[in-house]
């Protein structure tokens, strides 16, 4: 490679990469303004989730695992489905058409069989969807 191009690799590899602490680091009080957590890492929801579509109750829910999980009282990042059906309202049908299309856009992955996790690098976008989060689902 030369020089040139091996400054540019250096300034992108220091300049627009970035890691999941990171992200977590960047929303950290926007995160605090809308949720706390137990010492046990459940989430817990400060706004009024009435307001909320479920879409943005499974993002709240999966963001607060990767805060959680980053503080140390998770022990991972990904939630099963079981378990965010247990902390928001509706029908199994509805929670599997939240998560399809939460998935779909890019906002959450799976992470195993009935597993999933909120990609980091959309935690931005997927506070903004929360903000908005008394849109049709």
């Amino acid at each position: 490679m030369t020089d040139k191009s091996e400054n540019l690799k250096k300034w992108i590899v220091d300049n627009m990469t970035s890691d999941n602490l990171n992200e977590l680091d960047v929303h950290k009080e926007r995160v605090s303004r809308i949720m706390t957590f137990t010492r046990d890492g459940k989430t817990v929801v400060k706004i009024d989730r009435k307001n909320l579509n479920l879409k943005s109750e499974v993002l709240i829910q999966l963001i607060g695992r990767a805060y959680a999980n980053a503080a140390g009282i998770s022990t991972s990042d990904d939630m099963s489905n079981e378990e965010i059906s247990s902390h928001i309202r509706g029908t199994e049908g509805a929670h599997r058409k939240a998560l399809t299309e939460l998935r779909k856009t890019g906002l959450i992955e799976q992470t195993g069989r009935g597993r999933h996790r909120v990609v980091y690098g959309k935690i931005g976008y997927a506070l903004e969807l929360v903000d908005k989060g008394t849109s049709s689902e």
